[in-house]
């Protein structure tokens, strides 16, 4: 049989044959054509057979992805922090300013790059593993100290991921402000065994989240905490400073910080958290997961949980 016969009989045969299967197992209706759906006259609008779940027109908080319902109270912090009265947010920027100044000391600079040879040279080959972890998702070494998931305490990662929403937030508008150049910039010979983000280094992100995360925790895991007492809270779970201190260095082990970029983060942790903590929708998810963790005491006056949607308050300033 010449070549071209036999090809036109095998092509006609695998078209008509999927042409055909295709046009029947599709079924129109009402103009849609609707594919391999198997209980078709249900949908049609004519024939109520679906079986319907009984609902209120409310979609459980329960059933919320904990990681984005954390942005409800980012969204509130932004607001708040955006009316920081004038004097302390002037405070703030000259306390950030003195530790940029510094650092243009060429001399200065030579010291931190210095230390940072050092860490790498003793720490970086034992902490490679979670410099690794550490860039990709950094609440997860706190989910394994706590030995949380968001099924086991979903509100307690809500205030985790608050946190770090945060600390990104703070940190980008400063980086930006002070666009301060990365270690490698100055000193190729660093090395980062990752790659360096693309974004300034002052002030050191990973540093702030995990301060706001530590301090979010200290009021989670002490009934009676407030901010004033923090201090206190801290001294009873040391782990949690003492993790966030690590993430911090290991982003210098790792040559993509300098100590200097750790500082500026101390300095907009102790301006940001107080704003964080005291917002409408931050108070509602600590109560939660002071219940999560047997303590439902709330920093409020009473004992109750405040509602997720208010009542609103003015901290304008």
């Amino acid at each position: 049989m010449p070549e071209g016969a036999l090809n036109g009989g095998m092509n006609g045969g695998m078209n008509g044959g999927m042409n055909g299967g295709m046009n029947g197992g599709m079924l129109a209706q009402g103009g849609t054509t609707l594919i391999g759906v198997p209980w078709s006259s249900w949908l049609d609008g004519d024939n109520h057979q679906f079986p319907v779940f009984r609902w209120n027109n409310q979609f459980p908080i329960s059933a919320w992805d904990p990681v984005l319902l954390a942005q409800v109270v980012l969204g509130e912090f932004a607001a708040d922090f955006g009316r920081m009265p004038r004097d302390k947010l002037e405070a703030l920027e000259k306390t950030l300013e003195g530790t940029e100044d510094a650092f243009k000391d060429i001399t200065n600079v030579k010291q931190e790059i210095g230390a940072l040879l050092e860490a790498a040279a003793d720490l970086r080959g034992s902490r490679m593993g979670e410099i690794v972890a550490q860039a990709q998702d950094l609440s997860l070494h706190w989910a394994a100290m706590l030995m949380i998931t968001p099924a086991s305490r979903p509100n307690t990662w809500v205030l985790v991921a608050a946190a770090v929403a945060v600390g990104q937030l703070v940190a980008m508008q400063y980086k930006h402000r002070f666009n301060r150049a990365r270690p490698v910039q100055a000193y190729p010979a660093l090395m980062p065994p990752i790659l360096t983000p693309a974004h300034p280094s002052f002030p050191n992100s990973h540093a702030l989240q995990s301060y706001l995360i530590a301090d979010t925790l200290k009021l989670a895991l002490e009934p009676d905490a407030t901010i004033e007492t923090l201090t206190e809270a801290g001294r009873k779970h040391p782990e949690l400073d003492r993790l966030a201190d690590r993430i911090a260095q290991n982003r210098e082990v790792a040559g993509l910080h300098f100590p200097s970029d750790k500082e500026g983060s101390k300095t907009l942790r102790e301006a940001v958290f107080p704003i964080l903590a005291t917002g409408n929708k931050f108070e509602y998810f600590l109560c939660e997961a002071r219940k999560e963790w047997g303590t439902a005491m709330s920093i409020l006056a009473d004992t109750q949980t405040p509602p997720l949607n208010g009542p609103q308050t003015n901290k304008g300033g």
